[in-house]
């Protein structure tokens, strides 16, 4: 026996036809159980008695009520072993289903011996047994209503009960709506709709199914506040949390135990009416959570007072003005006193206008209430102006890398500021630092220019050459960070500093990123990473740029409208507008507090669900806008109707369920009715099951609203089925 071969017990039924037939016929019924496309059945028998060594056996085996496979097998020695080798569709699923096989052995001996063992056996001859077909199969439920996680059994009958195979399959047109097992029963996993199919023999019913969405309760409600203290005319939101978050009713109602005290709207926003104190409460489906205000009377006193300046520097004989800020606004009294630590320095009228009188330090307080808020005024002495500068030399000869300090004396000795600054006309020629020492760069002229405040001397410089080269090249820094629009100055030191050829050429490698001019002034463009590159003859410095983005808050957003009227399906877009204008991430996310009633897409286009209210929001950053939209209701028109089939083939006495779509999904009357042109052909029912009555044709039309669709159906003649199938096989020798 061939590896993976099963031997299965069969007791066959022998038939020897003896003069009724030239052939011995074997035939059995047996059940398949996990026979696969390929496999093969061995039958043991011992038949040399009757049968004979050496004679052919051609065999056919009948799998339900599919058309018979075929087999053979040679009878080699005196017991021995049939193999019959059932060869199917790879898709078959024979499990479970019954089998009948049939061996003829082929007449090769003498007609003298067929006879002898034709009367061996003549009181053995018998009819063949057939197969009682299923004639129809039913559900006890035409279709299902359940919810996420619910299971639901169904039950089939089938006729007649006498059938040979009456095995029910079972099967889900969508296994990820619902599933059903070898029982029947039908377990709902997501939304949407599926067919349950139960299959006897050829014969099969349907089950519709339609899973929703499982309901989910509030289970508590929570505020942000239990307690809130307000005065007379204040306002205050209350936030209002629903658990779990996935509830299916999110809805909160608020009430005032007493609005002559306080009173909240829709949206839990709280008024202070007058002194006293009331509960206010948010209920969510049978849940309450409750927040105690106290309102107290509406004197306000001043919570805090500031100036717009804290320290301020000036000089003799000068006058300006502090401007104090009293908050909160509605304070009821927001006069300002104002003061002077030391009158004799500095002086402040009752409008805050503030002169200096002397040289010295003095602090000016604003108070309002119990509140001050104070500024220190630095008083400097009146300036001296400088009335000239004059150098030790008007002219100066050097050679290349030489150096020579020039010595500025300013007048009157009293100026108030005698600090010098140098330039040179051309540093590429010659270079002058803060305290006044000329080095010679290069073969030229120049002029070193000292300046004090706004008076000037020049000293005429002539730089003879001398050829040094450029031994190095060094910058101040090597690394920098830098953020978008910044500009930093790198500043090239070459060595020796008296090398012939000492100018300098600046480079980025790249300028989408951060450039340089050719004083070495870099600029931060965009983010990223450059290499700045200053060079000096063959030498090279690098400093490495990073470029940070700059990042501009958002300091408010806004919305086109505050409130929104819409009937269910109607659409209205929002418009946000973001500031300032070039904030970094301008980006606006669109949420709603009640997404049955109303939703919104990141566009900001708002659709009405259905009727009630719900509040738009823009966020943007940290900043948010809102929008209270009111939806009322739209009676929704059917739209279309559609079919699963336009047309239906059945036999006398079959039955198949049509299925019918409605469209819009939210049509406000979906309900559906079932005609059918002639009754005498095929009904309909009123769940859409047809029922073929008599050969013919007939038109099946279901209706929702004013909108129709049709199956056209056909109905043959039921065949036969006492019809017998015979096999004829011709002989191997």
């Amino acid at each position: 026996m061939a590896e993976g071969s099963r031997r299965v017990s069969v007791t066959y039924k022998l038939t020897l036809l003896a003069f009724c037939a030239a052939t011995i016929e074997l035939r059995n019924f047996f059940t398949l159980g996990g026979l696969k496309t390929k496999d093969v059945y061995v039958v043991p028998f011992c038949s040399e008695r009757i049968l004979g060594v050496g004679n052919l056996f051609l065999c056919s085996v009948r799998v339900g009520m599919r058309r018979p496979y075929s087999a053979e097998h040679r009878l080699v020695d005196s017991c021995a072993f049939l193999y019959v080798q059932v060869v199917t569709n790879p898709n078959d699923d024979l499990s479970g289903i019954k089998a009948r096989t049939t061996c003829q052995m082929q007449k090769k001996k003498s007609a003298l011996s067929l006879l002898l063992l034709s009367v061996l056996l003549i009181f053995s001859c018998t009819a063949p047994v057939e197969d009682i077909p299923v004639g129809s199969i039913s559900l006890d439920k035409p279709s299902l209503e359940l919810q996420e996680g619910e299971v639901a059994q169904l039950k089939a009958t089938v006729l007649p009960k006498n059938a040979t195979d009456t095995q029910v399959t079972w099967s889900s047109s969508n296994p990820e709506v619902a599933s059903v097992d070898k029982s029947g029963l039908v377990t709902a996993l997501t939304p949407g709709f599926v067919t349950i199919t139960a299959m006897a023999g050829q014969k099969t019913a349907t089950c519709q199914v339609r899973v929703s969405k499982k309901q989910v309760p509030v289970s508590g409600i929570t505020l942000d506040r239990y307690s809130l203290e307000m005065v007379e005319g204040e306002s205050a939101k209350i936030t209002a949390t629903i658990l779990p978050q996935n509830a299916t009713n999110a809805t909160v109602t608020w009430s005032s135990s007493d609005s002559n005290i306080a009173v909240v709207d829709a949206d839990g926003n709280v008024t202070a009416v007058k002194v006293g104190s009331a509960t206010i409460t948010a209920k969510a489906e049978d849940k309450t959570a409750s927040c105690t205000v106290k309102v107290s009377s509406s004197v306000i006193p001043v919570s805090s007072i500031s100036l717009d300046k804290a320290n301020v520097t000036v000089t003799e004989g000068e006058s300006f003005r502090l401007v104090a800020s009293v908050m909160p606004e509605n304070a009821t009294d927001k006069t300002v006193s104002w003061s002077s630590s030391d009158e004799t320095l500095a002086s402040v009228d009752q409008n805050g206008y503030v002169k200096a009188l002397a040289a010295g330090v003095a602090s000016i307080t604003a108070q309002a209430g119990d509140k001050t808020a104070s500024c220190m005024v630095t008083i400097n002495q009146l300036h001296v102006s400088v009335g000239s500068i004059i150098l030790n030399k008007t002219s100066l000869f050097l050679v290349e890398g030489d150096s020579e300090t020039l010595v500025a004396t300013v007048q009157p000795d009293n100026a108030s500021n005698k600090t010098v600054t140098w330039s040179s006309s051309d540093e590429s020629i010659a270079t002058v630092n803060g305290q006044g020492k000329v080095t010679a760069v290069k073969e030229g002229y120049a002029t070193i220019t000292a300046k004090a405040e706004d008076k000037t001397a020049e000293c005429q410089v002539t730089v003879s050459k001398r050829e040094i080269p450029v031994s190095s090249i060094v910058l101040n820094t090597n690394n920098v960070e830098m953020i978008e629009r910044e500009s930093v100055r790198l500043v090239a030191t070459v060595s020796p500093a008296n090398a012939t050829n000492a100018s300098i050429t600046w480079s980025s490698s790249n300028e989408a990123v951060a450039t340089v001019d050719q004083q070495g002034l870099v600029t931060a463009l965009k983010e990223g990473a450059a290499d700045i590159t200053a060079q000096a003859g063959d030498k090279t410095a690098t400093c490495k740029v990073q470029v940070k983005p700059l990042v501009v808050s958002v300091t408010s957003i806004a919305l086109n409208k505050t409130s929104l009227s819409l009937k269910e399906g109607e659409s209205e877009t929002l418009v946000a507008t973001v500031s300032p204008d070039n904030a970094t991430d301008k980006t606006v996310t669109w949420s709603s507090t009640n997404t049955s009633v109303a939703t919104v897409d990141q566009s900001g286009r708002v659709t009405a669900i259905k009727e009630g209210t719900a509040t738009i929001t823009a966020t943007a950053g940290d900043k948010s806008a809102t929008c209270s939209v009111t939806v009322s209701k739209n009676v929704v028109a059917v739209t279309s109707i559609a079919l699963n089939k336009t047309s239906l083939s059945l036999k006398e006495g079959e039955s198949e369920t049509l299925v019918a779509m409605v469209s819009p999904d939210n049509a406000t009357d979906k309900t559906v009715t079932w005609s059918s042109t002639n009754t005498s052909v095929a009904t309909v029912d009123a769940s859409g099951r047809v029922t073929a009555i008599k050969e013919g044709t007939a038109t099946i039309t279901a209706k929702a609203g004013d909108k129709t669709a049709t199956c056209a159906v056909t109905v043959k003649k039921k065949a036969d089925s006492g019809q017998n199938e015979n096999f004829e096989f011709e002989d191997w020798n």
